[in-house]
Protein backbone atom coordinates (compact mmCIF):
# COMPACT_ATOMS: atom_id res chain seq x y z
CA UNK A 1 0.00 0.00 0.00
CA UNK A 2 1.20 3.42 -1.15
CA UNK A 3 0.19 5.51 2.00
CA UNK A 4 2.50 8.59 1.19
CA UNK A 5 0.24 8.52 -1.78
CA UNK A 6 -3.30 8.71 -0.69
CA UNK A 7 -3.28 12.04 1.11
CA UNK A 8 -2.58 13.68 -2.30
CA UNK A 9 -5.73 15.55 -3.75
CA UNK A 10 -3.92 16.76 -7.55
CA UNK A 11 -0.18 15.17 -8.40
CA UNK A 12 1.21 16.69 -11.84
CA UNK A 13 1.59 13.58 -12.99
CA UNK A 14 -1.66 12.49 -13.39
CA UNK A 15 -3.86 15.86 -14.58
CA UNK A 16 -4.26 15.14 -17.94
CA UNK A 17 -5.96 11.75 -17.29
CA UNK A 18 -8.16 13.30 -14.35
CA UNK A 19 -8.89 16.35 -16.73
CA UNK A 20 -10.23 13.62 -19.05
CA UNK A 21 -12.11 11.96 -16.27
CA UNK A 22 -13.67 14.81 -15.72
CA UNK A 23 -14.35 15.46 -19.00
CA UNK A 24 -16.24 11.48 -19.26
CA UNK A 25 -18.43 12.42 -15.45
CA UNK A 26 -19.38 15.75 -17.63
CA UNK A 27 -20.73 13.78 -20.47
CA UNK A 28 -22.60 11.43 -18.61
CA UNK A 29 -24.21 14.08 -17.27
CA UNK A 30 -25.28 16.08 -20.36
CA UNK A 31 -28.89 14.72 -20.38
CA UNK A 32 -29.95 16.24 -17.06
CA UNK A 33 -28.57 19.70 -18.47
CA UNK A 34 -30.84 18.81 -22.19
CA UNK A 35 -33.91 19.10 -20.21
CA UNK A 36 -35.22 22.28 -19.16
CA UNK A 37 -36.84 20.82 -16.09
CA UNK A 38 -37.07 17.43 -14.36
CA UNK A 39 -41.23 17.59 -13.55
CA UNK A 40 -42.62 14.24 -13.62
CA UNK A 41 -39.73 12.21 -13.23
CA UNK A 42 -40.69 10.17 -9.91
CA UNK A 43 -38.99 11.50 -6.59
CA UNK A 44 -37.68 14.87 -8.64
CA UNK A 45 -40.14 16.17 -7.52
CA UNK A 46 -40.56 15.31 -4.66
CA UNK A 47 -37.05 16.10 -3.74
CA UNK A 48 -36.58 19.57 -5.81
CA UNK A 49 -40.03 20.53 -3.47
CA UNK A 50 -38.27 19.55 -0.55
CA UNK A 51 -34.85 22.13 -1.16
CA UNK A 52 -37.25 24.55 -2.40
CA UNK A 53 -38.94 24.69 0.88
CA UNK A 54 -34.98 25.00 2.11
CA UNK A 55 -34.53 27.84 -0.23
CA UNK A 56 -37.69 29.93 0.75
CA UNK A 57 -36.92 29.46 4.37
CA UNK A 58 -33.29 30.54 4.07
CA UNK A 59 -33.82 33.03 1.70
CA UNK A 60 -37.52 34.25 1.51
CA UNK A 61 -37.55 34.58 5.15
CA UNK A 62 -34.55 34.45 6.26
CA UNK A 63 -35.07 31.55 9.41
CA UNK A 64 -33.33 28.48 10.24
CA UNK A 65 -34.90 25.82 7.48
CA UNK A 66 -36.61 23.90 10.22
CA UNK A 67 -39.92 23.11 9.39
CA UNK A 68 -41.87 22.67 6.06
CA UNK A 69 -45.43 24.22 6.28
CA UNK A 70 -46.13 23.73 2.40
CA UNK A 71 -47.77 20.52 2.77
CA UNK A 72 -50.84 19.55 4.38
CA UNK A 73 -49.89 18.29 8.09
CA UNK A 74 -46.12 20.13 7.61
CA UNK A 75 -42.62 17.83 7.66
CA UNK A 76 -39.64 18.57 9.19
CA UNK A 77 -36.92 19.56 7.65
CA UNK A 78 -33.74 19.77 9.50
CA UNK A 79 -34.75 16.46 11.34
CA UNK A 80 -35.71 15.03 7.82
CA UNK A 81 -33.89 11.54 7.96
CA UNK A 82 -33.85 11.13 4.23
CA UNK A 83 -31.76 14.27 3.25
CA UNK A 84 -30.78 17.48 5.74
CA UNK A 85 -30.32 20.90 4.10
CA UNK A 86 -26.84 21.07 4.90
CA UNK A 87 -24.99 19.51 1.78
CA UNK A 88 -22.76 19.92 -1.01
CA UNK A 89 -26.21 20.23 -2.60
CA UNK A 90 -27.43 23.03 -0.97
CA UNK A 91 -25.12 26.05 -1.86
CA UNK A 92 -25.60 24.84 -5.55
CA UNK A 93 -30.11 25.30 -4.61
CA UNK A 94 -29.47 28.33 -2.93
CA UNK A 95 -27.62 30.34 -5.75
CA UNK A 96 -29.53 28.50 -8.95
CA UNK A 97 -32.94 27.68 -7.42
CA UNK A 98 -33.76 23.82 -6.75
CA UNK A 99 -34.47 22.32 -10.17
CA UNK A 100 -31.17 24.14 -11.64
CA UNK A 101 -29.50 23.94 -8.13
CA UNK A 102 -29.68 20.07 -8.02
CA UNK A 103 -28.61 18.84 -11.50
CA UNK A 104 -25.03 20.76 -11.11
CA UNK A 105 -24.88 19.63 -7.35
CA UNK A 106 -25.11 15.93 -8.79
CA UNK A 107 -22.59 16.75 -10.97
CA UNK A 108 -20.12 18.30 -8.50
CA UNK A 109 -21.34 14.68 -6.57
CA UNK A 110 -19.80 12.87 -9.32
CA UNK A 111 -16.47 14.78 -9.57
CA UNK A 112 -16.75 14.28 -5.60
CA UNK A 113 -17.20 10.44 -5.85
CA UNK A 114 -14.41 10.42 -8.18
CA UNK A 115 -11.91 12.26 -6.24
CA UNK A 116 -12.64 10.07 -3.04
CA UNK A 117 -12.23 6.86 -5.29
CA UNK A 118 -9.12 7.76 -6.82
CA UNK A 119 -7.26 9.24 -3.20
CA UNK A 120 -8.42 5.55 -2.06
CA UNK A 121 -6.50 4.31 -5.21
CA UNK A 122 -3.80 6.49 -4.55
CA UNK A 123 -3.51 4.64 -1.58
CA UNK A 124 -4.07 0.95 -2.21
CA UNK A 125 -2.44 0.98 -5.76
CA UNK A 126 1.01 1.51 -6.93
CA UNK A 127 -0.14 2.94 -10.56
CA UNK A 128 -1.81 5.99 -11.57
CA UNK A 129 -3.53 4.26 -13.80
CA UNK A 130 -5.09 2.00 -11.25
CA UNK A 131 -5.69 5.02 -8.88
CA UNK A 132 -7.97 6.72 -11.71
CA UNK A 133 -9.79 3.79 -13.12
CA UNK A 134 -10.95 3.36 -9.32
CA UNK A 135 -11.97 6.71 -9.27
CA UNK A 136 -13.90 6.31 -12.08
CA UNK A 137 -15.63 2.95 -11.64
CA UNK A 138 -16.70 4.37 -7.97
CA UNK A 139 -17.94 7.16 -9.56
CA UNK A 140 -20.13 5.77 -12.19
CA UNK A 141 -21.61 3.04 -10.16
CA UNK A 142 -24.64 1.27 -11.54
CA UNK A 143 -27.14 0.59 -8.55
CA UNK A 144 -26.80 4.40 -7.67
CA UNK A 145 -27.52 5.31 -11.27
CA UNK A 146 -30.49 3.83 -10.66
CA UNK A 147 -31.36 5.72 -8.07
CA UNK A 148 -29.97 9.29 -8.99
CA UNK A 149 -31.57 8.96 -12.40
CA UNK A 150 -34.59 8.58 -10.67
CA UNK A 151 -33.61 11.69 -8.42
CA UNK A 152 -33.24 9.69 -4.99
CA UNK A 153 -31.13 12.24 -3.47
CA UNK A 154 -30.99 10.19 -0.44
CA UNK A 155 -27.65 8.98 -1.12
CA UNK A 156 -26.41 12.40 -1.93
CA UNK A 157 -23.94 10.97 0.56
CA UNK A 158 -22.10 8.28 -1.67
CA UNK A 159 -19.05 11.10 -3.02
CA UNK A 160 -18.05 11.28 1.08
CA UNK A 161 -18.00 7.28 1.60
CA UNK A 162 -14.38 6.64 -0.14
CA UNK A 163 -12.86 9.68 1.74
CA UNK A 164 -14.22 7.82 5.34
CA UNK A 165 -12.66 4.32 3.86
CA UNK A 166 -9.31 5.95 3.23
CA UNK A 167 -9.39 7.90 6.69
CA UNK A 168 -10.59 4.64 8.46
CA UNK A 169 -7.43 2.86 6.65
CA UNK A 170 -4.66 5.65 7.76
CA UNK A 171 -6.03 5.02 11.18
CA UNK A 172 -2.45 3.52 12.29
CA UNK A 173 -0.76 5.77 10.50
CA UNK A 174 -2.29 9.38 10.68
CA UNK A 175 -2.46 10.87 14.09
CA UNK A 176 -4.97 13.52 12.61
CA UNK A 177 -7.00 9.97 10.46
CA UNK A 178 -9.64 10.09 13.01
CA UNK A 179 -9.91 14.05 12.77
CA UNK A 180 -10.76 13.52 9.49
CA UNK A 181 -12.93 10.34 9.78
CA UNK A 182 -15.00 12.21 12.53
CA UNK A 183 -15.68 15.27 10.42
CA UNK A 184 -16.75 13.27 7.12
CA UNK A 185 -19.35 11.12 8.98
CA UNK A 186 -20.75 13.70 10.38
CA UNK A 187 -21.01 15.97 7.38
CA UNK A 188 -22.59 12.50 5.78
CA UNK A 189 -25.28 12.53 9.05
CA UNK A 190 -25.92 15.96 8.03
CA UNK A 191 -26.38 14.86 4.38
CA UNK A 192 -28.82 12.00 4.81
CA UNK A 193 -28.94 9.35 7.31
CA UNK A 194 -29.67 6.90 5.02
CA UNK A 195 -29.65 3.14 5.01
CA UNK A 196 -26.32 3.37 2.81
CA UNK A 197 -24.49 5.69 5.59
CA UNK A 198 -25.23 2.97 7.92
CA UNK A 199 -24.09 0.75 5.65
CA UNK A 200 -20.50 2.27 5.29
CA UNK A 201 -20.69 3.10 8.70
CA UNK A 202 -20.60 -0.49 9.70
CA UNK A 203 -18.33 -1.22 6.92
CA UNK A 204 -15.82 1.08 8.50
CA UNK A 205 -16.12 -0.29 11.72
CA UNK A 206 -15.25 -3.68 10.48
CA UNK A 207 -12.36 -2.26 8.84
CA UNK A 208 -10.97 -0.92 11.89
CA UNK A 209 -11.61 -4.11 13.82
CA UNK A 210 -9.48 -6.12 11.06
CA UNK A 211 -6.75 -3.76 10.82
CA UNK A 212 -6.51 -3.86 15.05
CA UNK A 213 -6.65 -7.38 14.90
CA UNK A 214 -3.77 -7.89 12.27
CA UNK A 215 -1.32 -4.60 13.67
CA UNK A 216 -2.13 -5.63 17.32
CA UNK A 217 -2.12 -1.79 17.98
CA UNK A 218 -5.19 -1.92 20.66
CA UNK A 219 -4.05 1.44 22.56
CA UNK A 220 -3.84 3.46 18.82
CA UNK A 221 -7.43 2.02 17.94
CA UNK A 222 -8.57 3.22 21.12
CA UNK A 223 -6.89 6.41 21.06
CA UNK A 224 -8.42 6.85 17.54
CA UNK A 225 -11.87 5.48 18.10
CA UNK A 226 -12.23 8.18 20.84
CA UNK A 227 -11.05 10.81 18.53
CA UNK A 228 -13.25 9.84 15.99
CA UNK A 229 -16.37 9.76 18.03
CA UNK A 230 -15.39 12.97 19.56
CA UNK A 231 -15.40 15.12 16.51
CA UNK A 232 -18.33 12.81 14.83
CA UNK A 233 -20.66 13.73 17.66
CA UNK A 234 -19.29 17.40 17.49
CA UNK A 235 -20.67 17.38 14.02
CA UNK A 236 -23.55 15.24 13.52
CA UNK A 237 -24.99 15.44 17.00
CA UNK A 238 -27.20 18.65 16.05
CA UNK A 239 -28.94 16.83 13.29
CA UNK A 240 -28.70 13.22 14.73
CA UNK A 241 -30.78 14.21 17.88
CA UNK A 242 -33.20 15.01 15.76
CA UNK A 243 -33.62 12.35 13.32
CA UNK A 244 -33.44 10.45 15.90
CA UNK A 245 -36.63 12.24 17.29
CA UNK A 246 -38.41 12.12 14.67
CA UNK A 247 -37.96 8.81 13.82
CA UNK A 248 -39.42 7.37 17.21
CA UNK A 249 -42.67 9.32 16.18
CA UNK A 250 -42.71 8.05 12.84
CA UNK A 251 -41.35 4.48 12.65
CA UNK A 252 -40.78 3.24 9.23
CA UNK A 253 -41.22 -0.22 8.66
CA UNK A 254 -42.09 -2.89 6.27
CA UNK A 255 -40.85 -6.02 6.83
CA UNK A 256 -41.89 -8.03 3.06
CA UNK A 257 -40.12 -11.59 2.76
CA UNK A 258 -38.74 -11.21 -0.36
CA UNK A 259 -36.17 -13.72 -2.02
CA UNK A 260 -34.12 -13.06 -5.97
CA UNK A 261 -34.31 -15.72 -8.48
CA UNK A 262 -31.76 -16.90 -11.08
CA UNK A 263 -33.69 -14.33 -13.52
CA UNK A 264 -34.05 -11.46 -11.34
CA UNK A 265 -30.24 -11.88 -10.15
CA UNK A 266 -29.44 -12.06 -14.04
CA UNK A 267 -31.24 -9.40 -14.82
CA UNK A 268 -29.52 -6.69 -12.21
CA UNK A 269 -25.86 -7.48 -12.61
CA UNK A 270 -26.16 -9.11 -16.59
CA UNK A 271 -28.73 -6.54 -17.83
CA UNK A 272 -27.24 -2.46 -18.42
CA UNK A 273 -30.21 -0.46 -17.48
CA UNK A 274 -31.04 2.17 -15.42
CA UNK A 275 -34.14 4.13 -14.28
CA UNK A 276 -37.45 2.34 -13.59
CA UNK A 277 -39.02 -0.46 -15.59
CA UNK A 278 -41.76 -2.97 -15.26
CA UNK A 279 -42.80 -4.51 -11.71
CA UNK A 280 -40.15 -6.96 -10.67
CA UNK A 281 -41.90 -8.35 -7.34
CA UNK A 282 -44.96 -8.36 -6.21
CA UNK A 283 -45.53 -9.23 -2.48
CA UNK A 284 -48.49 -9.33 -0.12
CA UNK A 285 -48.10 -6.72 2.69
CA UNK A 286 -51.38 -6.28 4.80
CA UNK A 287 -53.86 -7.44 2.48
CA UNK A 288 -52.65 -5.82 -0.58
CA UNK A 289 -49.98 -6.20 -2.84
CA UNK A 290 -46.61 -4.05 -2.70
CA UNK A 291 -45.14 -3.85 -6.15
CA UNK A 292 -41.00 -3.65 -6.54
CA UNK A 293 -39.62 -2.09 -9.79
CA UNK A 294 -36.27 -2.84 -11.42
CA UNK A 295 -34.91 0.82 -10.32
CA UNK A 296 -34.66 -1.17 -6.57
CA UNK A 297 -32.31 -4.09 -8.17
CA UNK A 298 -30.53 -2.46 -11.11
CA UNK A 299 -26.72 -3.07 -9.99
CA UNK A 300 -24.94 -3.49 -13.44
CA UNK A 301 -20.87 -2.68 -12.94
CA UNK A 302 -20.00 -4.08 -16.35
CA UNK A 303 -18.80 -6.88 -17.94
CA UNK A 304 -15.16 -5.97 -17.67
CA UNK A 305 -15.48 -4.74 -14.13
CA UNK A 306 -16.56 -8.19 -13.57
CA UNK A 307 -13.77 -10.01 -15.23
CA UNK A 308 -10.99 -7.94 -13.87
CA UNK A 309 -12.92 -8.67 -10.04
CA UNK A 310 -12.41 -12.08 -10.48
CA UNK A 311 -8.93 -11.69 -11.82
CA UNK A 312 -7.83 -9.70 -9.46
CA UNK A 313 -8.43 -12.84 -6.72
CA UNK A 314 -5.25 -13.96 -8.10
CA UNK A 315 -3.49 -12.25 -6.02
CA UNK A 316 -5.55 -13.08 -2.61
CA UNK A 317 -8.29 -11.55 -0.82
CA UNK A 318 -8.65 -7.60 -0.24
CA UNK A 319 -10.82 -5.99 2.64
CA UNK A 320 -13.06 -5.26 -0.75
CA UNK A 321 -13.33 -8.80 -1.92
CA UNK A 322 -14.91 -9.76 1.52
CA UNK A 323 -16.79 -6.61 1.55
CA UNK A 324 -18.33 -7.49 -1.72
CA UNK A 325 -19.18 -10.69 -1.05
CA UNK A 326 -21.08 -10.19 1.97
CA UNK A 327 -22.61 -7.36 0.32
CA UNK A 328 -23.92 -10.01 -2.46
CA UNK A 329 -25.33 -12.15 0.44
CA UNK A 330 -27.30 -9.23 2.01
CA UNK A 331 -28.93 -8.11 -1.09
CA UNK A 332 -29.97 -11.94 -1.98
CA UNK A 333 -32.86 -11.85 0.56
CA UNK A 334 -34.45 -12.70 3.85
CA UNK A 335 -36.54 -15.94 3.61
CA UNK A 336 -34.07 -18.46 4.30
CA UNK A 337 -31.91 -18.79 7.31
CA UNK A 338 -28.89 -19.34 6.01
CA UNK A 339 -28.71 -15.53 4.68
CA UNK A 340 -27.24 -12.70 6.68
CA UNK A 341 -30.34 -10.40 6.29
CA UNK A 342 -32.58 -12.86 7.69
CA UNK A 343 -30.70 -12.27 10.82
CA UNK A 344 -30.50 -8.11 10.38
CA UNK A 345 -34.30 -8.07 9.52
CA UNK A 346 -34.91 -9.03 13.26
CA UNK A 347 -33.42 -5.61 14.42
CA UNK A 348 -36.11 -2.86 15.10
CA UNK A 349 -33.95 -0.21 12.76
CA UNK A 350 -33.30 -2.72 10.02
CA UNK A 351 -37.49 -4.53 9.60
CA UNK A 352 -37.42 -2.92 6.10
CA UNK A 353 -36.77 -4.59 2.59
CA UNK A 354 -35.31 -1.33 1.26
CA UNK A 355 -32.43 -2.68 3.81
CA UNK A 356 -31.75 -5.01 1.59
CA UNK A 357 -31.71 -3.84 -1.91
CA UNK A 358 -29.53 -0.63 -0.39
CA UNK A 359 -26.60 -3.29 -0.11
CA UNK A 360 -25.92 -3.79 -3.61
CA UNK A 361 -24.53 -0.05 -3.99
CA UNK A 362 -21.85 -0.72 -1.50
CA UNK A 363 -21.12 -3.96 -3.33
CA UNK A 364 -20.64 -2.02 -6.76
CA UNK A 365 -18.46 -0.11 -4.90
CA UNK A 366 -16.53 -2.59 -3.57
CA UNK A 367 -16.36 -3.77 -7.08
CA UNK A 368 -15.02 -0.87 -8.61
CA UNK A 369 -11.91 -1.03 -6.41
CA UNK A 370 -11.51 -5.20 -6.75
CA UNK A 371 -11.53 -4.30 -10.86
CA UNK A 372 -8.74 -1.17 -10.31
CA UNK A 373 -6.94 -3.92 -8.21
CA UNK A 374 -6.62 -6.37 -11.15
CA UNK A 375 -5.14 -3.19 -13.47
CA UNK A 376 -2.99 -2.52 -10.78
CA UNK A 377 -1.49 -5.93 -11.13
CA UNK A 378 -1.73 -6.14 -14.46
CA UNK A 379 0.38 -2.98 -14.93
CA UNK A 380 2.59 -3.73 -12.64
CA UNK A 381 3.35 -7.07 -14.50
CA UNK A 382 4.12 -5.53 -17.66
CA UNK A 383 6.20 -2.78 -16.38
CA UNK A 384 9.65 -3.36 -18.28
CA UNK A 385 7.29 -4.49 -21.55
CA UNK A 386 7.43 -2.72 -24.46
CA UNK A 387 3.24 -2.77 -24.98
CA UNK A 388 2.83 -0.93 -21.37
CA UNK A 389 1.45 2.24 -23.21
CA UNK A 390 -1.47 -0.47 -24.68
CA UNK A 391 -2.36 -1.36 -21.49
CA UNK A 392 -2.50 1.89 -20.02
CA UNK A 393 -4.80 2.61 -22.77
CA UNK A 394 -6.94 -0.37 -22.79
CA UNK A 395 -7.66 -0.04 -19.08
CA UNK A 396 -10.29 2.66 -19.54
CA UNK A 397 -12.45 0.11 -21.61
CA UNK A 398 -13.99 -0.26 -18.26
CA UNK A 399 -15.50 2.95 -17.42
CA UNK A 400 -16.49 3.59 -21.32
CA UNK A 401 -18.07 0.87 -21.12
CA UNK A 402 -20.17 1.64 -18.23
CA UNK A 403 -21.02 5.18 -19.98
CA UNK A 404 -21.77 3.47 -23.41
CA UNK A 405 -24.37 0.89 -22.23
CA UNK A 406 -25.89 2.79 -19.38
CA UNK A 407 -26.33 6.21 -21.24
CA UNK A 408 -28.86 5.38 -23.81
CA UNK A 409 -31.18 4.14 -20.66
CA UNK A 410 -30.18 7.67 -18.39
CA UNK A 411 -30.83 9.58 -21.90
CA UNK A 412 -34.37 7.97 -22.69
CA UNK A 413 -35.57 7.62 -19.01
CA UNK A 414 -34.49 11.94 -18.96
CA UNK A 415 -35.61 13.76 -22.32
CA UNK A 416 -38.66 11.17 -22.85
CA UNK A 417 -40.22 11.67 -19.68
CA UNK A 418 -42.93 15.22 -20.17
CA UNK A 419 -44.75 16.76 -17.96
CA UNK A 420 -47.69 18.56 -19.92
CA UNK A 421 -49.60 21.67 -19.18
CA UNK A 422 -51.84 22.26 -16.49
CA UNK A 423 -54.22 24.14 -15.27
CA UNK A 424 -57.00 24.29 -12.84
CA UNK A 425 -59.86 24.19 -15.42
CA UNK A 426 -57.96 20.95 -16.70
CA UNK A 427 -57.84 19.63 -13.30
CA UNK A 428 -61.31 20.36 -12.58
CA UNK A 429 -60.40 22.81 -9.17
CA UNK A 430 -62.10 26.05 -8.74
CA UNK A 431 -60.58 28.83 -9.81
CA UNK A 432 -61.29 30.96 -6.77
CA UNK A 433 -58.74 29.99 -3.61
CA UNK A 434 -60.50 28.31 -1.01
CA UNK A 435 -59.69 25.35 1.71
CA UNK A 436 -57.75 23.16 -0.94
CA UNK A 437 -56.57 20.37 1.90
CA UNK A 438 -60.12 19.43 2.38
CA UNK A 439 -59.97 17.53 -0.57
CA UNK A 440 -57.21 15.04 -2.27
CA UNK A 441 -56.21 13.95 -5.55
CA UNK A 442 -54.08 12.15 -7.50
CA UNK A 443 -52.95 13.39 -11.37
CA UNK A 444 -51.64 11.61 -14.04
CA UNK A 445 -52.53 8.10 -15.31
CA UNK A 446 -52.46 5.40 -12.81
CA UNK A 447 -52.75 7.54 -9.98
CA UNK A 448 -49.20 8.45 -9.73
CA UNK A 449 -48.47 11.77 -7.48
CA UNK A 450 -46.93 15.03 -9.08
CA UNK A 451 -45.56 17.01 -6.74
CA UNK A 452 -43.50 20.01 -7.41
CA UNK A 453 -45.06 20.55 -11.12
CA UNK A 454 -48.29 21.28 -9.20
CA UNK A 455 -46.47 23.59 -6.36
CA UNK A 456 -44.50 25.88 -9.46
CA UNK A 457 -48.30 26.08 -11.19
CA UNK A 458 -49.18 27.41 -7.42
CA UNK A 459 -52.33 25.10 -8.78
CA UNK A 460 -53.41 22.91 -5.68
CA UNK A 461 -53.36 19.96 -3.99
CA UNK A 462 -51.67 16.49 -4.80
CA UNK A 463 -52.24 13.60 -2.78
CA UNK A 464 -48.99 11.13 -2.46
CA UNK A 465 -46.24 9.59 -0.30
CA UNK A 466 -43.32 11.16 1.45
CA UNK A 467 -40.16 9.14 2.18
CA UNK A 468 -40.26 9.85 5.64
CA UNK A 469 -43.61 8.43 6.45
CA UNK A 470 -42.81 4.93 5.25
CA UNK A 471 -44.96 3.15 2.70
CA UNK A 472 -47.98 1.42 3.73
CA UNK A 473 -51.29 2.01 2.40
CA UNK A 474 -52.54 4.36 5.01
CA UNK A 475 -49.72 5.92 6.84
CA UNK A 476 -48.10 7.00 3.49
CA UNK A 477 -50.77 9.36 2.03
CA UNK A 478 -49.37 12.93 2.81
CA UNK A 479 -51.14 15.87 1.33
CA UNK A 480 -49.13 18.35 -0.48
CA UNK A 481 -50.52 21.97 -0.98
CA UNK A 482 -50.14 24.99 -3.19
CA UNK A 483 -46.54 26.43 -3.41
CA UNK A 484 -45.35 28.89 -1.93
CA UNK A 485 -48.37 31.05 -1.23
CA UNK A 486 -50.23 28.27 1.06
CA UNK A 487 -49.56 29.27 4.97
CA UNK A 488 -51.93 26.53 6.32
CA UNK A 489 -55.87 26.71 7.34
CA UNK A 490 -57.10 28.01 10.87
CA UNK A 491 -60.23 27.69 12.23
CA UNK A 492 -61.71 28.55 15.65
CA UNK A 493 -63.84 25.32 16.48
CA UNK A 494 -63.11 24.12 13.09
CA UNK A 495 -66.06 26.97 11.88
CA UNK A 496 -64.96 30.24 11.46
CA UNK A 497 -61.47 30.51 9.41
CA UNK A 498 -59.39 32.74 11.04
CA UNK A 499 -55.98 34.11 9.27
CA UNK A 500 -52.45 34.69 11.78
CA UNK A 501 -51.34 38.23 12.07
CA UNK A 502 -47.60 36.98 11.60
CA UNK A 503 -46.57 34.09 9.60
CA UNK A 504 -43.37 32.32 8.59
CA UNK A 505 -42.42 29.17 8.47
CA UNK A 506 -41.55 28.35 11.92
CA UNK A 507 -43.43 30.97 13.63
CA UNK A 508 -47.05 31.88 13.78
CA UNK A 509 -48.89 34.54 15.96
CA UNK A 510 -52.72 35.26 16.74
CA UNK A 511 -54.14 38.11 18.10
CA UNK A 512 -57.80 38.87 18.58
CA UNK A 513 -59.39 35.53 19.07
CA UNK A 514 -62.22 34.73 20.89
CA UNK A 515 -60.99 33.92 24.72
CA UNK A 516 -62.24 30.27 26.04
CA UNK A 517 -62.56 28.41 22.52
CA UNK A 518 -59.96 26.11 20.73
CA UNK A 519 -57.90 27.14 17.69
CA UNK A 520 -57.68 24.42 15.19
CA UNK A 521 -54.69 24.43 12.70
CA UNK A 522 -54.23 21.59 9.98
CA UNK A 523 -50.24 21.12 11.02
CA UNK A 524 -49.51 17.53 11.77
CA UNK A 525 -48.17 18.03 15.93
CA UNK A 526 -45.11 16.57 16.25
CA UNK A 527 -42.87 17.18 19.19
CA UNK A 528 -41.38 20.54 18.12
CA UNK A 529 -44.60 22.65 17.86
CA UNK A 530 -44.65 25.22 21.20
CA UNK A 531 -46.00 27.73 22.98
CA UNK A 532 -44.81 30.29 25.06
CA UNK A 533 -41.91 27.77 24.96
CA UNK A 534 -43.73 24.96 26.43
CA UNK A 535 -43.72 22.21 24.21
CA UNK A 536 -47.97 21.44 22.80
CA UNK A 537 -47.26 17.82 22.40
CA UNK A 538 -44.83 15.74 23.76
CA UNK A 539 -46.00 12.07 24.19
CA UNK A 540 -48.68 11.41 21.06
CA UNK A 541 -49.75 8.06 18.57
CA UNK A 542 -50.11 8.05 15.58
CA UNK A 543 -48.70 11.45 14.85
CA UNK A 544 -48.59 10.76 11.02
CA UNK A 545 -52.50 10.24 10.90
CA UNK A 546 -53.26 13.19 12.78
CA UNK A 547 -54.89 16.08 10.52
CA UNK A 548 -54.67 18.83 12.32
CA UNK A 549 -54.21 19.95 16.59
CA UNK A 550 -56.26 22.32 19.05
CA UNK A 551 -55.17 24.83 20.70
CA UNK A 552 -57.08 26.43 23.78
CA UNK A 553 -57.02 30.59 23.32
CA UNK A 554 -56.50 32.03 26.16
CA UNK A 555 -58.26 35.07 27.70
CA UNK A 556 -55.90 37.66 26.41
CA UNK A 557 -57.05 36.18 22.41
CA UNK A 558 -53.15 35.50 21.43
CA UNK A 559 -51.10 32.64 21.21
CA UNK A 560 -47.79 32.38 19.71
CA UNK A 561 -46.79 29.29 18.39
CA UNK A 562 -42.65 28.79 17.49
CA UNK A 563 -41.09 25.37 16.21
CA UNK A 564 -38.02 23.93 16.97
CA UNK A 565 -36.92 20.90 15.82
CA UNK A 566 -37.10 18.37 18.77
CA UNK A 567 -33.83 16.62 19.69
CA UNK A 568 -31.95 20.11 18.86
CA UNK A 569 -31.04 21.64 22.23
CA UNK A 570 -30.22 18.37 23.26
CA UNK A 571 -27.66 17.59 20.07
CA UNK A 572 -26.57 21.52 21.22
CA UNK A 573 -25.63 21.15 24.42
CA UNK A 574 -23.54 17.30 22.94
CA UNK A 575 -22.00 19.61 20.25
CA UNK A 576 -20.57 22.03 22.97
CA UNK A 577 -19.56 19.01 25.50
CA UNK A 578 -17.75 17.63 22.62
CA UNK A 579 -16.14 20.88 21.33
CA UNK A 580 -14.89 21.45 24.99
CA UNK A 581 -13.72 18.42 25.10
CA UNK A 582 -11.44 18.94 21.92
CA UNK A 583 -10.70 22.71 23.12
CA UNK A 584 -9.32 20.57 26.24
CA UNK A 585 -6.80 17.85 24.53
CA UNK A 586 -5.37 20.84 22.03
CA UNK A 587 -4.51 22.67 25.08
CA UNK A 588 -3.00 19.94 26.51
CA UNK A 589 -1.21 18.59 23.42
CA UNK A 590 -0.03 21.85 23.27
CA UNK A 591 1.56 22.43 26.17
CA UNK A 592 3.20 18.79 26.02
CA UNK A 593 4.58 20.05 22.69
CA UNK A 594 5.85 23.12 24.19
CA UNK A 595 7.96 21.93 27.09
CA UNK A 596 11.46 21.54 27.02
CA UNK A 597 12.96 17.81 27.01
CA UNK A 598 15.12 17.25 30.29
CA UNK A 599 18.94 17.33 29.48
CA UNK A 600 20.91 13.94 29.61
Amino acid sequence: MQTRAGWRFLQRDDWRQCFLSYILLTLWCIPLFLKSDMYGILDWDWFTSYFYAVRESVIGYGQFPGYNPWMSLGSPLWANPQIGPVSYLTPFVLVLGPVTGLKWGLWFGYLLSFEGGRALGRHLFRTKEAAIIAGLLFALNGALAAHLVMGHFCFAAYPLSAWLILFFLNMHDDPKASLYAGLTAGLMVHIGLHYYVVYIFLFCAMLAAYQTLKTKKWWVTLQFSGLFLLCFFFVASIRLFPILSVMSDFPRSISLPYALNLDILWRMFLIPAVGPAQTWLTLPYQGQLFRVSGCEFYAFAGYITLLLSLFSLRKGIKFFHVGAGLSFLLTLGNTAFWLPSSWLSHIPPFRSMWVFTRWRVLLLACLALCAAHAIDILLQEREEASSLRWWKIAVWLAPLELIVLLMPGWYQHVLTTHFPNVSRTSLKLPQTKHMLSKRRMLYRKGGLPTYYALFRENIGVVGGYEPLFGYGPTRSIRWYTEHPSYKGEYTVDGKRPVQPTYWSPNHIQFSGLPAGHFLLINLNPGKGWQRNGEPIFTKLKSFALRRHFAVKIPASGKIDLRYRPPGLTSGLWVTMLCGLIGLLLWLRQRKQGTEPTPSA
